[in-house]
């Protein structure tokens, strides 16, 4: 297999690096941390309902929770892959805290568990981020060298099965050009190198809440508004009114003063639910 180090996020593979299978890691019940972080990250990047996708393999796959390390497939959602594979590497965090990030022997177990599974759905090449975020987490360029060593069990492993590994390329994915740095140091003659100039994609942001437009006031009766288009007066500005008079305006048609505000204005409700100041007691 070769490995290639790229320095782009996973969930930015341009068209030409397309992958068989995404692997991300997470809490064993398979539930996405609500706060900032890589979970919010993949939600924005897979879209609609990731955990709704989530909740419905864990009911398919008749498991509570997944044993540290095992792997289960997801959807693609919009992810540029096949499908994804949700590496479980954290036991569920049902409270306010966060677990602490996985050790690396854990993340380096997962990874070759995610071989083993892609190999064995015929995927050609498999995509990596630095797994193993989270509290007191690993330095990334050690994360992205635990999945290099679980690349290299895999070959061992399947060589001495005398069976081809199926797959032919994995990418690790960092976008951080400190870390991408560290790893390409960390992991030469091992990998191949390489920047992709890709668009950066809009981080997640909170939904705007917009305000939401006045209540339309309920509108008059419409058979009191039909008996006095026959008989209330025309309004006029020169004519003082009270509150609870109707008058035909020529341009708002029928309405009813609701409310003096002062001698010279008035709040007049028309037939159409609208509420309008007009003047009055003009001399």
């Amino acid at each position: 297999m070769d490995l290639t180090l790229l320095r782009t996020s996973v969930f930015e593979l341009p068209p030409q690096k397309r992958v068989g299978a995404i692997v991300y890691d997470g809490a064993a019940d398979l539930q996405l941390w609500p706060g900032p972080g890589p979970d919010t990250e993949l939600a924005y990047a897979w879209g609609d309902d990731l955990q709704g996708a989530l909740d419905l393999e864990r009911r398919r796959s008749k498991k509570k929770l997944l044993e540290i390390g095992e792997v289960l497939r997801i959807p693609r959602g919009r992810l540029h892959c096949d499908f994804l594979i949700w590496a479980a590497t954290r036991p569920p965090e049902p409270g306010t805290r966060r677990e602490p990030a996985p050790s690396l022997e854990v993340l380096e177990e997962a990874a070759l568990n995610a071989f083993r599974f892609a190999s064995a759905r015929d995927v050609e090449r498999i995509a990596f981020p630095p797994l193993g975020a989270g509290p007191d987490e690993r330095d990334r360029a050690d994360r992205i060298a635990a999945i290099a060593r679980a690349a290299q069990r895999f070959e061992e492993e399947r060589r001495a099965e005398g069976k081809s590994t199926v797959i032919e390329e994995v990418l690790l994915c960092e976008p951080q050009p400190v870390s991408y740095r560290k790893a390409a140091e960390r992991l030469r003659g091992r990998v191949e190198s390489e920047a992709v100039p890709v668009e950066p994609r809009a981080r997640p942001v909170a939904p705007v809440k917009r305000a939401s437009a006045p209540k339309k006031k309920a509108g008059l009766d419409a058979g009191e508004v039909e008996r006095q288009r026959a008989f209330a007066a025309p309004y006029s500005m020169r004519a003082s009114y009270a509150e609870g008079e109707w008058f035909n305006h020529p341009k708002f048609g029928v309405g009813k003063v609701e409310r003096v505000i002062d001698a010279s204005s008035v709040e007049v409700r028309f037939e159409d639910g609208s509420v309008k100041k007009l003047v009055h007691g003009r001399a």
